[in-house]
Order: C-alpha cells, then sequence, then structure tokens
C-alpha cells in the first residue's frame, strides 16, 4: 500500500511539473474599499496566472477580463484576456515592454494585482 502511494504522488507530481509552462505569477486580491461597502465575507478565489517570454496564461475565469500594466503608477499598457483553444486565456505582450510591472486584473469588481518582469 505504501508502495502504491508513493508511486502514484511520484506520478503526479511528474505531471504537474510537465504542465507547468513558464513562471507562476503571485496574484492577491487588492483591498479598495473606497466606495463605502464592507469587504465580501465569503472567500475569493484568486485567478492563476503564468509568464513564458512575454505570452501571459490565465485559468478560464479571466476570459474577458481586462489586464493593465503599471509602472511608476502609470498604466503603460492595457488588453483583454481572449480565449485559446484549450480553456485558458492568454495575452501576448508587445517585445517593447521591458522591466518590472504590476500586473492588475480586473475581474468584476475585484482588482486582482502581481508582480512581473519582462
Amino acid at each position: 500500500m505504501k508502495k502504491l502511494f508513493i508511486a502514484i504522488l511520484f506520478a503526479c507530481i511528474g505531471y504537474s511539473s510537465a504542465n507547468a509552462d513558464g513562471k507562476v505569477i503571485v496574484i492577491t486580491a487588492k483591498e479598495s474599499n473606497q466606495d463605502g461597502h464592507q469587504p465580501p465575507r465569503s472567500p475569493i478565489r484568486i485567478p492563476s496566472v503564468y509568464i513564458d517570454g512575454n505570452i501571459l496564461t490565465f485559468d478560464a475565469s479571466c476570459i474577458g477580463c481586462t489586464i493593465s500594466l503599471v509602472q511608476d503608477d502609470e498604466v503603460i499598457y492595457t488588453a483583454t484576456v481572449v480565449e485559446t483553444d484549450d480553456w485558458e486565456g492568454e495575452v501576448v505582450l508587445p517585445e517593447y515592454l521591458t522591466g518590472v510591472f504590476e500586473l492588475q486584473l480586473q475581474i468584476g469588481a475585484i482588482t486582482f494585482v502581481g508582480e512581473i518582469e519582462l
């Protein structure tokens, strides 16, 4: 039984590492209570975002959402997440963008933020 568990564990680890395209971007929900509303009581689902070169890949919940790249409190680039063939979203960033940016992802009334380096 123990050998079977270890074999399954290694198979899962191998599968997950084989599917990881690029680098994971750590995303957090941005607290904005400027309108006077209470923050939501239910947990917020954090979207998955990956970067590989100049291509951002998002989970299906982000399709149709708007992203912005911010540098020194100025919006440098804005795009909409488009659907790919495999139920994911994607944004191809222009090659001229270089440096460290704050990635802002707007899903409904919630803004998620993360940091990327191009």
